[in-house]
């Protein structure tokens, strides 16, 4: 059984689970540990402070800025994990609440900023300015097709392979098409096998960079933390990070073979 797999239909036996238990808090346990977010799409942060849980809706970066509802201290906070990560986890979420077509959703952006990732990475590899990456990129912010077509040729370069596993059978794109576009409801287990998909190519393709690129991987999360560190220094506020562990875990260690 696959690693997706797992995640998804292994019941959780990190601590005793009630019949009351809801799907919610149980993918809260799985991924963030003990932390409850109960029916929200928000993030449990802590306060560094007085401990007291401070809940806050997720945004579009990873930097967050909030004001105790206790002490009124306030705090910088910065979530280490990728947005490919966050993705996939809002898609295991949304499967555990029978929400199939939201996760294969999810699923499938998750591959896409995944993509996205794999270049970025190489980008610094070869020192290639902000700037000029971002004007390149503006390009194709929303072309999909474009993008894929940008990671394909750069994986030959890299590698000098050709990327097999980009064929649209094995991708299921009609598939993905057909629930993102024509409203597909998926099946359950044709969910989980999708889920199977992007979570193998992902970590393959993830433990490959680390081969190609291991100091780069985690430029940009080190960039973003520099930047949540300098503006809690300047604005004399406390500054805290959350590595929690996931399903590739960018933040914390080496992805297993």
């Amino acid at each position: 059984m696959t690693p997706a797999l797992q995640f998804l239909r292994t019941p959780y036996t990190g601590s005793p689970v009630s019949e009351k238990t809801t799907y919610r808090q149980f993918v809260n346990r799985t991924v963030y540990g003990c932390y409850d977010r109960k029916d929200t799409m928000e993030f449990p942060f802590r306060c560094p402070s007085c401990g007291a849980l401070n809940p806050i809706e997720y945004k579009a970066d990873e930097h967050y800025k909030f004001e105790c509802h206790r002490c009124n201290q306030m705090t910088e906070a910065l979530i280490k994990k990728e947005k490919f990560e966050l993705l996939f986890d809002f898609g295991s979420w949304a499967f555990l609440d029978g929400y199939y077509r939201e996760a294969v959703a999810n699923f499938a952006t998750s591959l896409e900023r995944f993509l996205e990732f794999w270049i970025r990475t190489i980008r610094h590899k070869y020192s290639v300015s902000d700037e000029h990456f971002e004007k390149m990129w503006k390009l194709i912010p929303k072309q999909s097709e474009r993008q894929l077509g940008a990671f394909a040729m750069l994986y030959l370069f890299e590698t000098g392979a050709f990327p097999h596993f980009l064929n649209s059978n094995r991708l299921k794109t009609e598939f993905r098409n057909d629930v993102v576009h024509a409203g597909k409801i998926p099946s359950i287990d044709e969910t989980v096998a999708y889920a199977d998909l992007v979570f193998e190519l992902i970590r393959s393709l993830l433990i490959e960079l680390y081969n190609i690129a291991p100091t780069y991987v985690t430029a940009d999360l080190k960039k973003k933390k520099a930047q949540v560190v300098n503006k809690a220094y300047t604005e004399r506020r406390f500054c805290t990070e959350y590595a929690f562990d996931g399903m590739f875990d960018i933040g914390g260690s080496h992805p297993k073979k």
